[in-house]
């Protein structure tokens, strides 16, 4: 007779649990955040960035050297922070050394947006309209990207490798970044465009000052370009997403 032994494996899946905490340390406001991929925090505010450590609650790094706040950060793939300014410029931070390794100047104004595309190069967004494409390691500007009339307020890539745009114009702009043109613009909001996502079921969202989010339908551009406008387009093929507000 075979004898059967059996054993009760237990796993613990409890993470920590962070008490609620105030960190304190900035001078003026704190108009970006970000988490690390190390679990650690990073925040900027006028002139300065700080790395925190949660469960210490305490300032790590701080990194000085722009000459006004920082209105927006973002982590590089290979480590690296990245950060825009209303002055005008992005500065690239290595952590390790504590320091800046990279200042990028082409901007007029403030900086809004910052992304990092999947070939390497930075994306960024200003008050002054624009969106340039940055090579980093040159410290040059690839592309400049020109069409909407007010403040770029955010980025995001798309899936299929374009670039979506919102802006102070109330609008959403679609580019194909290697024809280094906007081939479609999405309307419907009635103020600036502040936020977008690419969602898992290739539509867009949008989050406006006009207090909705619209879901528009990223449809081939080609089939776009071969109708007289896209609102036609979308009410033969998807009619219940046209206007759909939440």
């Amino acid at each position: 007779m075979t004898s059967l032994t059996s054993e009760i494996v237990t796993k613990d899946w409890s993470c920590p649990i962070l008490p609620p905490a105030a960190l304190e340390g900035h001078t003026d406001l704190v108009l970006s955040l970000i988490e690390l991929k190390s679990g650690l925090l990073a925040s900027g505010s006028f002139k300065a960035i700080k790395i925190w450590d949660l469960e210490t609650k305490r300032v790590l790094i701080t990194l000085s050297g722009h000459r006004s706040s920082i209105r927006t950060l973002i982590e590089l793939k290979n480590g690296h922070l990245a950060s825009g300014s209303i002055d005008n410029t992005i500065m690239i931070w290595d952590r390790s050394k504590e320091k800046a390794i990279a200042t990028l100047e082409g901007h007029t104004s403030s900086v809004m947006t910052l992304i990092e595309l999947k070939n390497g190069h930075l994306a960024s967004g200003s008050v002054d309209r624009t969106i340039k494409i940055w090579n980093i390691a040159a410290k040059t500007v690839l592309i400049t990207l020109t069409g909407h009339s007010e403040s770029v307020h955010c980025l995001v890539e798309l899936n299929n490798g374009n670039l979506a745009s919102g802006s102070g114009d109330n609008t959403i702009k679609i580019w194909d970044i290697a024809a280094e043109k906007a081939i479609t613009t999405l309307t419907g909001h009635s103020d600036s465009v502040n936020t977008l996502i690419e969602l898992k079921i290739g539509y867009l969202a949008s989050g406006s000052d006009d207090h909705t989010i619209r879901i528009s339908a990223l449809l081939n551009v080609v089939q776009i370009h071969l109708v007289e406008t896209r609102v036609a387009f979308l009410h033969v093929i998807i009619p219940r997403w046209q206007h759909r507000e939440y």
